[in-house]
C-alpha cells in the first residue's frame, strides 16, 4: 500500500512538502513452528498475506494511512483530503463509520473516493510511480521477504521527487485529454519539464 501526494512548495519553490506517506507491505509476523538450517523454531518470521480481505484493508488504512497522513501533513495546508482507491471488492466504502471517525481526529477530514471504473490511467500511482520504484528494485537480488522489503522501502525513499512531480502532472494532462474526447481512454505525452520551469 502506497500513499503518495503531489509534492507541495511555496511561491518561492521551496519544498514544503516530498509528497510522500509511506509504503507499507501487506505482511503478518508469526513464530516459526519448526527449525529449518535458515532458523530455529520459535524465531519471528515475516510471511505474506495470502488475501487482502476487507478487514486487513480497514486496518491498512485506518491504522496506517491516516495516521501516517495525520503525522506527516505539514502544517498550514489544507487538512481536507482525498484517498483515492480503486474499485478492488476489498477496499472500505467511504461511510465506513470506523473510517469516519478516525479520519475527523485533530481537525482533518478525510475523505474516500474511488477510481472511475475500468479507467487506469487516471490512478497516478500506476502512471509510473510503480514502475520507476520497480526498475530501481530491479537491480537488487533480495534473498527473502525481508530483504524485499527493506529494499521496495529503500527505492521508495531514494526516489526522485521529480518523478512524482511529472507523474501528477501527467494526470492532469491525461483528465483535461479525457474531457476533450467527452470521457474517452487518452496516453498523452507532454513536455512535463516546461510547466515545472513556470
Amino acid at each position: 500500500m502506497c500513499a503518495a501526494s503531489r509534492p507541495i512548495k511555496d511561491c518561492e519553490g521551496r519544498m514544503i512538502h516530498d509528497g510522500k506517506f509511506g509504503i507499507y507491505p501487506f505482511v503478518k509476523y508469526v513464530r516459526a513452528k519448526y527449525s529449518t538450517k535458515n532458523r530455529r523454531a520459535r524465531t519471528w518470521m515475516t510471511k505474506a498475506n495470502e488475501s487482502v480481505n476487507l478487514a486487513v484493508m480497514r486496518d491498512m488504512i485506518i491504522n496506517t494511512i491516516i495516521t501516517a497522513i495525520m503525522r506527516n501533513s505539514p502544517k498550514g495546508v489544507s487538512k481536507d483530503i482525498y484517498i483515492q482507491q480503486d474499485n478492488a471488492k476489498p477496499h472500505i466504502h467511504a461511510d465506513d463509520p470506523t473510517f469516519r471517525a478516525a479520519s475527523t481526529e485533530n481537525g482533518f477530514n478525510i475523505q474516500l473516493i474511488n477510481q472511475p471504473p475500468q479507467s487506469p490511467d487516471l490512478n497516478v500511482l500506476d502512471l509510473g510511480f510503480f514502475r520507476a520504484i520497480q526498475a530501481l528494485q530491479f537491480q537488487s537480488f533480495p534473498k527473502n521477504l525481508d530483504d524485499l522489503i527493506l529494499k521496495v522501502q529503500d527505492c521508495y525513499d531514494f526516489l526522485d521527487l521529480e518523478v512524482l512531480m511529472y507523474n501528477w502532472l501527467r494526470l492532469q494532462y491525461v483528465m483535461v485529454e479525457i474531457l476533450k474526447c467527452k470521457g474517452g481512454t487518452v496516453n498523452p505525452h507532454h513536455d512535463k519539464r516546461k510547466p515545472e520551469r513556470q
